[in-house]
């Protein structure tokens, strides 16, 4: 039931918020069918110390990953429509239609205020620049620069909010995310999904 908070823009997809497969991570990885730098592990967590965690994984097998001071933890709670704001950073998943059409988005987390894509290794967030109904304007930096992309809530676009949190905010049975980074010596983020 983990879940990530991710939004990658590339080529065919806009991929993002609440997605366990693929590696998402903006500028830092590449997507699929490109070279994996880091490892996702979504479980749930069977003891935690200031220096280690242990999740139990989906295949039943236990994996104890080392945090350290540069570890960042964040919490996923359920959202609404209206937790998306002109200004608001938000994570989108939604595949992006061939035809140049908007995409609907599955699932859009909306980020606290002041977590931008300098501050969560959840992937790249976007800033909400009009919401117009259903639909949302959103503005996003990538490797090639600016772009404008469109999305529409749909009737089963599913909604989240992203805080930061700390290492105290694990306890044994939360839902977690955490992002190994490219070196997978140590966790550079745990997502707690309540």
């Amino acid at each position: 039931q983990g879940a990530e908070a991710r939004m990658e823009m590339d080529g065919d997809h806009m991929r993002g918020g609440m997605d366990r497969d693929g590696d998402q991570h903006g500028d830092r990885h590449r997507g699929e069918g490109g070279p994996q730098a880091s490892a996702d592990l979504t479980g749930a967590v069977t003891s935690v110390s200031p220096t280690e965690l242990s999740i139990t994984l989906a295949d039943g097998t236990t994996k104890t990953v080392v945090l350290d001071s540069e570890s960042q933890y964040f919490t996923q709670t359920a959202g609404t429509t209206a937790d998306v704001t002109v200004g608001s950073y938000v994570l989108v998943r939604a595949e992006k239609p061939a035809d140049g059409a908007v995409a609907e988005a599955d699932g859009i987390a909306v980020l606290a205020t002041g977590l931008t894509d300098a501050h969560v290794h959840l992937g790249r967030p976007a800033k909400v620049t009009a919401v117009n109904g259903n639909t949302l304007t959103l503005e996003m930096t990538t490797r090639r620069g600016v772009k404008t992309v469109t999305a529409t809530i749909g009737a089963n676009t599913v909604f989240s909010k992203i805080a930061t949190a700390t290492n105290t905010d694990l306890t044994a049975g939360s839902s977690v995310v955490v992002d190994m980074g490219r070196e997978a010596a140590t966790a550079e983020s745990v997502l707690i999904v309540k």
